[in-house]
C-alpha cells in the first residue's frame, strides 16, 4: 500500500504522473526493482528522459520498451512535445541485442519505437551485432527517410 499512497502524490486524478514531478516518478520507478513493472507501464517516455534506464535489469529495458510501444500506439505523436534523443542511449546494452535485432527487422513495428531503438543504438553504447540489421533498413526503400537517415547514422 505505500505505493498505492507515494503514486497518489504524483499523479493526477486521470492517473497520469504530474508533469512537475515526472523526474521523481522516473527515479522511482528506477530504483524501486519490485515495483517497475507497475511504475514502468505507467509513464515509460518519462522514465527515458527523466531517470536512468541504464540501471534496469535486461527483463525491465524490455517492458520499458514494450511499455513505449504500446504508448506509440495509442498516441503516436508522444515524443512531439520531447524530441530528446540522447537520454533513449541508456537502454542500449549487450543485452538489448536481441530485443533491438527484432524490432529493426520488423518493416511492420511502429515507426514511433523504431525511432526510440534507433536513438538508443545512436546515442548509447556501442552494439555491433546490430550492423545488418541497420544497413537493412537503411537500404529499404519503404521505410521512412527519417528512419533510413537515423539508422545509418547508427
Amino acid at each position: 500500500y505505500p505505493l498505492k499512497r507515494i503514486l497518489a502524490l504524483l499523479t493526477g486524478y486521470d492517473g497520469g504522473t504530474l508533469a512537475e514531478l515526472r523526474g521523481i516518478y522516473a527515479w522511482l520507478a528506477c530504483l524501486c526493482k519490485e515495483e517497475a513493472a507497475t511504475l514502468i507501464r505507467r509513464d515509460p517516455l518519462g522514465l527515458v528522459l527523466y531517470g536512468d534506464a541504464s540501471i534496469l535489469s535486461a527483463s525491465g529495458k524490455r517492458m520499458l520498451i514494450d511499455s513505449l510501444r504500446d504508448l506509440a500506439i495509442k498516441n503516436p505523436g508522444f515524443r512531439v512535445e520531447n524530441w530528446s534523443a540522447e537520454p533513449f542511449g541508456a537502454l542500449a546494452s549487450p543485452d538489448m541485442v536481441p530485443a533491438f535485432a527484432k524490432i529493426l527487422s520488423d518493416p511492420a513495428e511502429h515507426p514511433q519505437l523504431l525511432g526510440c531503438v534507433l536513438d538508443a543504438i545512436v546515442h548509447g553504447t556501442p552494439l555491433p551485432d546490430l550492423g545488418d540489421g541497420l544497413i537493412t533498413i537503411v537500404r529499404d526503400n519503404v521505410r521512412l527517410e527519417g528512419a533510413r537517415v537515423s539508422a545509418l547514422d547508427a
